[in-house]
């Protein structure tokens, strides 16, 4: 089995891509889903040549343009889950509850197959497994923040925090803080939205979390932005960009686009 495959093309070839969101730039031939490797591209052809008497099952965000029209190879998409697959797959994690329980927690993470399994993981296990519980409450408490429902998400990041601090997961607590953060200034809290992402960014830079680094500083730049004092959110969006540009493409763009629109007024 070959994970993740989209690492070695050339649309996620780069040091941030496990933090990558789906949106990439595309191009007419479809270059940016070659591999940046033409080794690799040879090697992929060669599985699904029929060479090797075996079976590999390869998964990607996007389907490598190198295997094209190969009769050896049979692509999937992937969308989201069919409910009733989805529900006996919560019956086979050993999930308990209703039909119709199990279809409202599927619901809430759009019934999307590794969010599934991040759900089903948390409602099973206990706190021997403290990593996986946190966070797919964290998820959880994103995926809320990003439909709008404020309630559900401080609901989910509440108990992420609770449960990270008390292993003292570090690792994950500036990115729960940050979530906090965009949620308190949804709700129109900039005061305390000020001091969650502070918080989070003393941890990051204690840690020298570069990627996360550069996360909070975008977003103290469109916090500052919003609120007229171009100063310093020039300032954070320029600390964005140097922490981003180890390789962090999504955060790097979106900083070079805040410092364009704060240069245009």
């Amino acid at each position: 089995m070959l994970d993740g495959v989209e690492r070695v093309l050339r649309a996620y070839y780069n040091l941030g891509s496990p933090y990558q969101g789906d949106e990439i730039k595309e191009d007419e031939r479809g270059d940016f889903r070659s591999c940046i490797e033409p080794n690799c591209g040879m090697f992929l052809q060669w599985l699904a040549s029929g060479d090797p008497r075996t079976r590999t099952l390869l998964t990607s965000r996007l389907y490598p343009k190198e295997l094209d029209g190969l009769d050896g190879c049979l692509r999937k998409d992937l969308e989201q889950m069919d409910k009733e697959d989805a529900v006996a797959f919560f019956h086979r994690q050993d999930v308990k509850g209703t039909r119709a329980e199990i279809e409202m927690a599927c619901e809430s993470v759009g019934y999307h197959p590794l969010s599934l399994r991040l759900l089903s993981g948390m409602i099973v296990r206990d706190l021997k497994n403290p990593g996986d519980i946190i966070r797919a409450e964290y998820l959880l408490g994103t995926a809320y923040l990003m439909k709008r429902n404020l309630v559900e998400a401080e609901k989910h990041l509440t108990e992420a925090l609770s449960r990270d601090r008390k292993i003292n997961l570090v690792e994950l607590e500036p990115d729960i803080l940050l979530e906090f953060t965009k949620l308190r200034f949804k709700q129109n809290h900039k005061e305390e939205a000020l001091k969650f992402v502070e918080e989070a960014l003393q941890i990051a830079d204690r840690c020298e979390y570069r990627l996360k680094q550069a996360d909070i500083h975008n977003f103290l730049a469109e916090f500052y932005l919003d609120a007229g004092d171009f100063e310093r959110a020039r300032t954070h969006g320029e600390i964005a960009k140097e922490r981003a540009e180890c390789g962090y493409k999504p955060a790097l763009e979106k900083a070079e686009k805040m410092l364009n629109d704060i240069e245009g007024r």
